[in-house]
């Protein structure tokens, strides 16, 4: 069975389609509910800077990179949230969630952490890509959890992009290194 992510149809389809229906579900004239879309750090795409900031351009290369379908309907969702508020001052607010991890985390679609654990646990080699100087930020699932959770109650949320995640960064290999100790493995 193909993974998800690579079907860009049902990606497009399950992101934007599925958004849609829930928007068309809670229109106002039937209810007015304080919505938080969860959208994704991908929407950055090649945006080369070190951080990233709401208000910093989403850089995306010619088409026919189909690894860019899952951001490009992140993107799209979020026009879509904001087209909501503004046609019909619905209670709207985008989270860009940035490498949520936690508890029973799969590596599946090659989430890093889990990924490594397991092999570490398994006294296999960590795969590790290019230099492993790249860097990531992790942020625990309870505290996504709490932030989507005030976002949800904010009135001031409404219309608003916030990036949910955390401030510090983890090279790969620093990262490897770290679950190797944990699991007491070499």
């Amino acid at each position: 069975m193909k993974k998800d992510l690579d079907d860009p149809k049902a990606v497009m389809a399950t992101n934007m389609a599925g958004t849609e229906r829930v928007f068309r579900a809670i229109h106002p004239d039937r209810w007015n509910p304080q919505v938080v879309i969860a959208s994704s750090s991908e929407v950055y795409g090649f945006n080369t800077k070190q951080s990233f900031s709401e208000t910093d351009d989403v850089v995306f290369r010619s088409g026919g990179q189909l690894r860019w379908c899952y951001a490009v309907t992140k993107l799209a969702d979020e026009f879509l949230a904001f087209a909501y508020v503004r046609n019909y001052s619905m209670n709207i607010v985008v989270a860009r969630l940035f490498n949520t991890i936690g508890p029973n985390q799969t590596g599946e679609f090659g989430m890093v952490v889990p990924t490594l654990i397991k092999q570490a646990v398994a006294g296999m080699p960590l795969t590790v890509y290019g230099d492993g100087n790249q860097t990531r930020s992790f942020c625990d699932v309870r505290d996504t959890v709490i932030a989507l959770s005030l976002l949800a109650s904010s009135p001031a949320a409404k219309g608003e992009i916030v990036n949910v995640g955390n401030n510090q960064e983890i090279s790969i290999t620093n990262l490897a290194q770290l679950i190797l100790k944990q699991a007491k493995s070499n």
